[in-house]
C-alpha cells in the first residue's frame, strides 16, 4: 500500500522495516522504496545488498536502479559477483539504468557470465551507456551461443553507433554467418554511409539470411549507390532476398524509379510484381502510365501489384483504367482496384464501387466499403446500410465502419440495430461508427453496450460515449472504471475527461490506484482536463515508468494537454531507451509548440538512431515553425 501511495513520509518507516526479521517483509519494503524513489533510501538499500536472503538482495538492486543514484554504482558492481543469478541480473539491469561510466568494464566482464539472461542484460546495459570501450567485446558477443544475447549485442552496437562502424564492417567477413547477419543488421541501424560499399559486397554472401539483412541495411542507409546492386538482387534465387531488395529500393526512393520502371518489362513475373509494388511505395508520378499499362499484364499478381501501386500514387489519370479493373477475372486485382479508387477519391468511382458491394468475393466487398468511406459520397449511404445485412460478418463490420466515416445521420438507426449483431466485431465497429457520427440517439444503446459480453464492444462503446459527450453517460462510465478489462477502463477514463463532468473526479482519483499504469495515466490526464492541476506532475512522473507503454502514453497525454510545464520532462524523454517513447515525446513537443524544444528536437531529427524518431522530430520542428 505504501508503495502505491508513494508518500515520502513513508520512507523512514520503510527504511526501518528493511531490518524486519521476516524476509518477505524486507523484499516488499525494498520494492516499495524503489517505487517511491527517495534518495534517503540509497544507503540502507546498499546495505541490503548484503542481506542473507537472495530475494532481498535482488529487490535492493532493483530499487537502486529505479532511484538512479550514483552512490550505488560501486556496491552494484560488487553485486555482479553475487552467487545468485537473480541478484547479478538485477545489478546488471540497475547499472544499465544509472548509466555511469564506472560500470563499463565490469559490465564487459558480465558478457561472460554463465547465465544467458545476465549476458543479455549486460549487452543491453552497455548499449544504453554507449561507451566505445565495449565495442570489441560486443563484437565477440555476436558469436554467443544464445540467439537473444546475439540480438542484444547487435542492438547495443547500434546504440553505440559511429564508434562501432569500422569493426562491424570487418565483421561482415566473419566465418560465422550468424555473426555476419548481426553485423549487417547493426550497420543498417546505425546508418553510416561508410557501410554502403561493404554491404553491397555482402549482397553476394553465400548465406541468404545475410543477403537479406544486407539488402535491408542498404535501404535503411538510403544511399543511391545501392540502387543498381539492389536492382540486380531482384533476380536472386531466394524470394525473401528479392522482397527485401525491393523494399529497400522503395526506401531509397526517387533514384530507383527509372530502373524499376524498366523492371516492369522483366521476363520474370515475380520481378515485375515486386517492381510494381515498390513503385507504389515510392509514389513518383513518372510510374503512372507504365503501371496503367501493367494493369493488362498476363500475370494476375503483376496486375494486382500495379493496382495497389496506382492507389498509393493517387493520380486521377488511373481512375478509368482502375474502374475497368473492377471487372478483372482475378479477385485480388479487383480488390486492389477498389483500394486504389478509394485512395484516389474521385467521385467517378462511386457508382462502380457501389456495384462492387455485390462482388462474389467478400474481400472485394470489404475493400469497396473502405473505398466508399474514403470518398465520403452520401450516395453510398443506403447501399452500405444494405451491406449491414451481408452474410459475411467481416463485410458487415467494414460497412459499419464506412458509415461512421461518411457520418450521415441516416445511418444511426441501422447502426443501433447492428449493436445487436450476432458477431462481436460487428457490434464493436457499429459502436465506433456511432461515436463518429455523434448523434445523441445512440447514447442509451451505447450505454447498454457497456454491458456487452465482449470487452472490445465495451471498449468501443466507452470511446463512442466520450466522443458524443452526453451527460447521461457519466454514471455508466464511472461504473466502467471497474470493468475487468483494462482497455475498457482506459477508454472509460478518457471518456470521462472528454465529457468534463466534475463529479467524475473522485472515481478518477480512485482509478489512480489501478494495477495498470496505462489506466493510471489516462485517469490523471482526465483529472487535469477537469481542472485538477495537482495531478499534472503525476503524468510527468510516469515518463520514467519501467513500462515503455506507460511512458509512451504519458508523453502523448502531455502533448494533448499542451501545457508548457511538460517541456523539460519531455525533452529528457527524447533520450528514452525505447524508440517508440522517444517518438511520442517528439510528437508531444511539437503539439506544445514551445521554442525551448527546438534545439533538442533538432538534435533528435539529425542524430537519433531510429528513423521514425527522426521523422517525428522533424515534423515537430515544422509545427513549432523552426527553420
Amino acid at each position: 500500500m505504501l508503495r502505491n501511495i508513494g508518500d515520502p513520509k513513508a520512507v523512514d518507516p520503510l527504511i526501518l522495516a528493511l531490518n524486519d526479521s521476516d524476509s518477505g517483509v524486507r523484499i516488499n519494503v525494498a520494492f516499495a522504496l524503489g517505487e517511491i524513489g527517495d534518495p534517503r533510501a540509497v544507503n540502507p538499500l546498499i546495505l541490503a545488498l548484503n542481506d542473507s536472503d537472495s530475494d532481498v538482495r535482488s529487490g535492493a538492486a532493483l530499487a537502486l536502479g529505479k532511484i538512479g543514484d550514483a552512490r550505488a554504482i560501486d556496491p552494484l558492481i560488487q553485486a555482479l559477483n553475487d552467487s545468485d543469478s537473480h541478484v547479478r541480473y538485477e545489478a546488471t539491469r540497475a547499472l544499465g539504468s544509472i548509466r555511469d561510466l564506472r560500470a563499463v568494464n565490469p559490465l564487459i566482464m558480465a558478457l561472460n557470465d554463465s547465465d544467458s539472461e545476465i549476458r543479455w542484460e549486460a549487452a543491453g546495459a552497455l548499449g544504453r551507456i554507449g561507451d566505445p570501450r565495449a565495442v570489441d567485446l560486443l563484437i565477440l558477443t555476436l558469436n554467443d551461443t544464445d540467439s537473444e544475447v546475439r540480438n542484444a549485442a547487435a542492438k547495443a552496437l547500434s546504440d553505440i553507433g559511429e564508434p562501432a562502424v569500422a569493426l562491424l564492417i570487418l565483421t561482415l567477413n566473419d566465418s560465422d554467418s550468424d555473426v555476419r547477419y548481426w553485423a549487417a543488421w547493426a550497420l543498417g541501424k546505425i546508418g553510416d554511409a561508410r557501410a554502403v560499399d561493404p554491404l553491397i559486397l555482402a549482397l553476394n554472401d553465400s548465406d541468404s539470411s545475410v543477403r537479406i539483412e544486407a539488402a535491408w541495411a542498404l535501404g535503411e542507409i538510403g544511399d543511391p549507390r545501392a540502387v543498381n546492386p539492389l536492382i540486380l538482387m531482384l533476380n536472386d534465387s531466394e524470394r525473401f532476398v528479392k522482397m527485401y531488395s525491393a523494399l529497400s529500393l522503395g526506401e531509397i526512393g526517387e533514384p530507383a524509379v527509372a530502373p524499376l520502371i524498366l523492371m516492369l518489362n522483366h521476363s520474370d513475373s515475380d520481378v515485375r510484381s515486386l517492381a510494381a509494388g515498390t513503385l507504389g511505395e515510392i509514389g513518383d508520378s513518372r510510374a503512372v502510365n507504365p503501371l496503367i499499362f501493367s494493369l493488362n499484364d498476363s500475370d494476375s499478381d503483376v496486375r494486382s501489384g500495379a493496382a495497389w501501386a496506382l492507389g498509393r500514387i493517387g493520380d486521377p489519370r488511373a481512375v478509368d483504367p482502375l474502374i475497368l479493373a473492377l471487372n478483372d477475372s482475378d479477385s485480388d486485382v479487383r480488390r486492389g482496384a477498389a483500394f486504389a479508387l478509394g485512395e484516389i477519391g474521385d467521385p467517378r468511382a462511386v457508382d462502380p464501387l457501389i456495384q462492387t458491394l455485390n462482388d462474389s468475393d467478400r474481400d472485394v466487398r470489404i475493400e469497396a466499403s473502405g473505398a466508399l468511406r474514403n470518398i465520403g459520397d452520401p450516395k453510398a449511404v443506403y447501399p452500405l446500410i444494405l451491406a449491414l445485412n451481408d452474410s459475411d460478418s467481416s463485410v458487415r463490420k467494414w460497412a459499419a465502419r464506412a458509415l461512421g466515416g461518411i457520418g450521415d445521420q441516416r445511418a444511426v438507426d441501422p447502426l443501433i440495430l447492428a449493436l445487436n449483431d450476432s458477431h462481436s466485431e460487428v457490434r464493436g465497429f457499429a459502436a465506433m461508427a456511432l461515436g463518429d457520427i455523434c448523434d445523441v440517439r445512440a447514447v442509451d444503446p451505447l450505454i447498454l453496450a457497456l454491458n456487452d459480453s465482449f470487452s472490445d464492444v465495451r471498449d468501443a462503446a466507452a470511446e463512442a460515449l466520450g466522443g458524443i459527450g452526453d451527460q447521461r453517460a457519466i454514471d455508466p462510465l464511472i461504473w466502467a472504471l471497474n470493468d475487468s478489462d483494462r482497455w475498457v477502463r482506459i477508454e472509460a477514463a478518457r471518456a470521462l475527461g472528454e465529457i468534463g463532468e466534475p463529479r467524475a473526479a473522485n472515481p478518477l482519483i480512485g482509478a489512480l490506484n489501478d494495477e495498470y499504469g496505462y489506466v493510471r495515466v489516462c485517469a490523471a490526464t482526465s483529472l487535469v482536463k477537469l481542472g485538477r492541476m495537482e495531478y499534472f506532475d503525476q503524468i510527468t512522473l510516469d515518463l520514467t515508468d519501467e513500462d515503455y507503454e506507460v511512458r509512451g502514453v504519458a508523453a502523448r497525454s502531455l502533448g494533448e494537454l499542451g501545457d508548457s510545464r511538460a517541456v523539460d520532462p519531455l525533452v529528457a524523454t527524447l533520450e528514452d531507451e525505447d524508440g517508440r517513447v522517444r517518438e511520442e515525446a517528439a510528437w508531444a513537443l511539437g503539439e506544445i509548440g514551445d521554442p525551448r524544444a527546438v534545439e533538442p528536437l533538432t538534435c533528435a531529427a539529425q542524430n537519433d538512431r531510429d528513423k521514425d524518431v527522426r521523422k517525428a522530430a522533424s515534423e515537430a520542428l515544422e509545427k513549432i515553425g523552426a527553420e
